[in-house]
């Protein structure tokens, strides 16, 4: 699955903020540290934020949870 590559500071101004009218942000960490937000975010964003559709797109490498 591929996501879009965030900053710390990107993903800072992306806190709070809808990308559609009924949508906001939620940009995560993946298991390699990276910010990342997926699909729907990056290709229904409103007109304001479209520079996240110009973001560089990795493999998503999720964090697996070993329960003890």
């Amino acid at each position: 699955m591929l996501c879009a590559v965030l900053t710390f500071e990107q993903k800072e101004s992306l806190i709070g903020k809808y990308y559609d009218p009924a949508s906001i942000f939620n940009p995560i960490q993946d298991a390699d540290g990276n910010w990342v937000i997926f699909d729907a975010e990056f290709l229904n964003t409103i007109p304001e934020l479209s520079w996240v559709n110009e973001l560089p797109r990795i493999e998503y490498n999720p964090i697996i949870y070993n329960p003890l």
